[in-house]
């Protein structure tokens, strides 16, 4: 139950406050003979139906010409197409619950008919420029500003006459040029027209040409030049162009047209006939071994130019040439214990031609290099489009030669150049390229339980032993042997032993001193000479440091909501460490270590998934042979992310994700402006009976003004 009073409006019907109508023409003479009626309104008291229609008769409503029309939503403007030439009248219909209301314009609508334009509008301008052999005339057309409408025009020799060039239309704003060769007076004729029709007369303007005789030009010029041979191609081209040799002064003296032939000889038109064109260039095809000229005339109204020449000689077919060319080799792989031969790798050059392919051979003859006759004894004449060979497979100690022949797309060949000559040298005596390194095995997983301070697990590696010192490639030993002494040249602490692979490992005491002696094998299993001899004194490991040892934490940009987000940890700094122990505990007290429990490890760094809003602590132990070091800890804070928008503008407080705005502001955002109710138009009574007006319950009073206050809660 509630012990509240509860008010019930009264619903009122709709008022209109106003209504206009106004006609507006056809867009364009595709929709014919018609108009539009274009109408608009307001109303108060919230209708929930409009409808309109059209009628030809005022106040009978006989919608005659629009049936009545319902409207969508609270529409209040409408557009109606109707016949044109006649009156109407516009009405609506707006209702509620409480009631419709009708309104009618007051003035009938007149759509008048799309008229013929009229010429007294049309204002043409003329002008008149000299051109070559004649005179430019220009007529501008403005453009009319009836819809539909345009303008017909055309150049004779008498008023409204087309007898020049054909009558056109246009909507206007064009520039229309014509060429005159005479002094005779010219007329331009315009006329109007629309959906309705032309105009019944034309304007006509005459226009007389000023005519000046273009001179000949005196800077012509002409080019012929031979364009690359095409492969396979028995004939040449030839790439012609002819024009002036600088810019002439004015367009007076160009020419109109262009006259060339292609000759033996100055002026003869034995090889392409004379040719008439308006372009400035050709290409001509001729045969190859002779020479040609080119002869180009230009022309205009007072005649032809002199004549213009240019020649130019067609070398016959012809094989690369190779001049200057180089071969270069180069042993890439040496042998191996696999393997009784070298890779070598020939690359060229012919600077002095472009050959479209080659043709290469290896041999060890210098016999028969130029005719190509003689049958290499290691690779075949061989044709490739590369200026080079990746891999040809050399025997060793034996002298050869690399021999190269260009060639062009017309199968003709260059002559041969041969390279210098090289041989793959055999493999020399094992040697070793540098000292071997000491290194402390740490173990993966147990820590230090698998060492003592007085022993250490000790990895022993060197570089690989070569069979090639000296020489342009490398081969490696394919085996060694080793062995560890407590002086040099001794093996009392590891008896020698053959490996394959230049490393072992073996166990040390720490303090003491060890001599290493290697020796690379050979393919046959034969020991080298050159035996590599090394000292080292173990060192005694120490206690591992944390004076300067640093956790840096690291965690990612949180989204919105985020409940859990991974974190990664790191260390450094810790001097004689073999690994290292840590557990994570949540809150600051690192004793329980309920996130991570102890964890031993060789690695710099951790990462887990963790829930956010809470402190997290490390503590963290290094360790050695030798013994641990004090443990140190550290704080990491992971907080929570405001996924508020705006992160509330400033103007309120993020709470659960909703922004709690201060007064005077509303929004998601907190960044609409929150405004006082305003009233106006409020009704004066001097009825003792309550006046209510758009829900707000009003006191009695008399005519003057009272002030209202409004409280706005939250």
């Amino acid at each position: 139950f509630t012990s509240l009073p509860m008010y019930i409006e009264n619903t009122i019907a709709p008022v209109f406050y106003y209504l206009t109508v106004r006609p507006a023409l056809a867009s364009s003479c595709s929709a014919g003979q018609v108009g539009q009626i274009v109408a608009d309104w307001r109303f108060g008291n919230s209708p929930t139906h409009i409808s309109y229609c059209v009628s030809t008769h005022n106040g009978t409503a006989s919608c005659d010409a629009v049936a009545r029309t319902d409207l969508i939503g609270s529409q209040t403007t409408v557009s109606v197409t109707v016949p044109s030439n006649r009156l109407y009248w516009l009405t609506v219909t707006a209702s509620n619950f409480a009631g419709s209301t009708i309104a009618t314009s007051t003035q009938p609508v007149y759509i008048e008919n799309i008229l013929i334009p009229d010429l007294a509008s049309v204002v043409v301008s003329l002008s008149v420029s000299v051109a070559p052999c004649g005179s430019r005339l220009r007529a501008y057309l403005p453009s009319l500003a009836i819809p539909s409408s345009f303008l017909s025009y055309c150049w004779g020799l008498h008023e409204g006459g087309c007898n020049l060039t054909p009558r056109e239309n246009t909507t206007g704003d064009i520039s229309v040029d014509y060429f005159s060769r005479n002094n005779s007076m010219v007329y331009f004729s315009v006329w109007a027209g629309s959906c309705a029709g032309f105009s019944s007369s034309s304007l006509s303007y005459s226009i007389q040409p000023r005519l000046q005789r273009a001179p000949l030009p005196s800077n012509v010029q002409a080019s012929l030049s031979v364009l690359p041979f095409v492969c396979n191609a028995p004939s040449a081209s030839l790439s012609a162009s002819w024009g002036y040799a600088s810019s002439a002064a004015a367009d007076v003296n160009q020419v109109d047209r262009w006259q060339y032939c292609i000759g033996s000889q100055v002026g003869l038109c034995d090889v392409k006939s004379l040719t008439n064109t308006t372009n400035s260039n050709a290409v001509i095809t001729v045969d190859t071994g002779a020479t040609y000229v080119l002869n180009v005339q230009g022309f205009n109204c007072m005649g032809a130019t002199q004549l213009a020449t240019s020649s130019v000689s067609v070398n016959a077919l012809a094989a690369p040439s190779s001049s200057g060319a180089s071969i270069r080799t180069q042993i890439v792989e040496g042998p191996s214990c696999s393997r009784s031969s070298g890779v070598v790798r020939a690359s060229w050059s012919f600077p002095a031609s472009i050959p479209d392919a080659y043709e290469y051979c290896v041999t060890s003859s210098l016999a028969g290099e130029d005719d190509g006759m003689t049958l290499p004894d290691l690779v075949n004449w061989t044709r490739t489009s590369d200026a080079y060979v990746q891999a040809i497979f050399v025997p060793l100690q034996r002298i050869f030669y690399v021999k190269v022949r260009p060639l062009n797309c017309f199968g003709l060949r260059g002559s041969t150049v041969r390279s210098s000559a090289f041989d793959v040298p055999a493999p020399l005596v094992a040697q070793s390229s540098g000292a071997p390194t000491f290194t402390r095995v740490i173990a993966a997983n147990n820590g230090d339980d698998d060492c003592t301070a007085s022993i250490s697990n000790m990895t022993v590696s060197w570089p690989p032993f070569t069979l090639s010192p000296g020489l342009s490639y490398t081969v490696t030993s394919p085996g060694y042997q080793v062995c560890l002494g407590t002086a040099s040249g001794l093996c009392d602490y590891m008896a020698a032993k053959n490996i394959s692979q230049p490393t072992f490992n073996i166990t040390m005491t720490a303090g003491a001193t060890y001599y290493l002696t290697a020796r690379g094998m050979s393919c046959t299993g034969t020991l080298s000479g050159f035996p590599l001899l090394s000292r080292y004194d173990v060192p005694v490991p120490a206690l591992p440091s944390t004076a300067q040892g640093q956790i840096i934490p690291h965690i990612p940009d949180l989204g919105c909501n985020s409940q859990n987000t991974p974190i990664s940890i790191y260390w450094k700094n810790f001097p004689n460490s073999l690994g290292y122990r840590y557990c994570i505990s949540r809150g600051q007290d690192a004793s329980s270590c309920d996130v991570v429990p102890w964890t031993t490890t060789t690695a710099s760094s951790t990462s887990l998934i963790v829930p956010v809003g809470f402190t997290y602590n490390i503590r963290l132990i290094s360790f050695n042979c030798v013994g641990s070091s004090p443990n140190i800890s550290s704080n990491i804070v992971v907080g929570v992310t405001s996924c508020c928008p705006a992160s509330c503008s400033g103007k309120g407080t993020c709470a659960n994700n909703i922004c709690k705005c201060v007064a005077g502001w509303s929004g998601l955002d907190c960044m609409t402006r929150v405004y006082l109710p305003y009233i106006s138009n409020v009704p004066i009574s001097s009825s003792p009976e309550i006046q209510i007006y758009r829900g707000l319950n009003l006191v009695p009073y008399t005519t003057g003004t009272q002030p209202i206050r409004y409280e706005l809660q939250n």
